[in-house]
């Protein structure tokens, strides 16, 4: 986490801006696979506050439920999950999304996952992994470059040009692999092409030996809202192959996701 977190980057001269509020929201997303129990002194230095305010949020967010504590450490307790469900639950297509998504993984038997973009990041929402060691771990919460990743393309691709020239400005392009475009009249030039033709490969962009197909979720209106993809190790399946094996079943899942959202 960037020190001084969001509560430092955003709204110093909003009067709307609630600072307390931002401060404890980058506490808990201070926490993560590598910090899951952290000392007050570590919290204050991963958000880039004082001890003592570090103390008071924490103090706060315990007594809600949000944090536990042993007196030395503090850590997430599974309250925190409340906020990730109520965003899902709110979203009038994710009761369908699951078990069609479930179905896809279990046709093509490879890993499958919902994402939705949040600024310039892919998100995952949820994903469903074959039963087999070299599977590919999409965990929900994980963020990936928009730019680089075939979800990411997907939905930019469907948004109007100005709006994916924003989220290219606020993007740090960097060469992630040797196959990763970084270019930027590239990456306007794939984005057509994916636009135009309905789908996003990525293949060995975001990691080597990984290829990644995806399809849009949209809504009735057309406006993408997430994508569905599939992703492989490059030794399990060629480019070509990806696409005519693992395109109709993501087209089809994501139309019948979509078909259960609202304009």
């Amino acid at each position: 986490m960037e020190a001084g977190g969001a509560a430092n980057r955003a709204g110093r001269d909003d009067r709307e801006f609630v600072q307390s509020l931002a401060r404890g929201l980058d506490v808990l997303q201070a926490f993560n696979r590598d910090h899951p129990r952290m000392t007050l002194s570590e919290v204050a230095a991963r958000v880039g506050l004082s001890r003592a305010t570090s103390r008071r949020l924490l103090l706060t967010l315990a007594q809600l439920g949000h944090i536990g504590s042993d007196g030395k450490h503090f850590w997430l307790r599974a309250r925190v999950l409340d906020l990730g469900y109520r965003y899902l639950a709110s979203q009038p297509w994710w009761h369908a999304a699951q078990p069609l998504m479930e179905q896809a993984a279990s046709a093509l038997n490879e890993t499958c996952s919902i994402g939705a973009l949040d600024g310039t990041d892919v998100v995952y929402l949820t994903g469903v992994a074959p039963a087999r060691i070299a599977s590919i771990d999409l965990h929900p919460g994980l963020r990936i470059p928009a730019y680089c990743a075939s979800s990411g393309r997907v939905i930019l691709a469907g948004f109007p040009d100005k709006q994916i020239e924003t989220v290219l400005d606020a993007s740090t392009i960097r060469q992630l692999t040797p196959l990763t475009i970084t270019d930027r009249m590239k990456l306007w030039s794939t984005i057509r092409k994916v636009r135009t033709q309905g789908f996003s490969l990525v293949d060995g962009e975001f990691e080597s030996d990984i290829r990644s197909l995806a399809v849009a979720i949209n809504d009735r209106s057309g406006r993408p809202i997430a994508a569905i993809n599939v992703t492989c190790l490059a030794s399990r399946m060629t480019a070509s192959d990806m696409i005519s094996r693992c395109l109709p079943v993501l087209r089809d899942a994501a139309q019948g996701i979509g078909g259960e959202s609202v304009r």
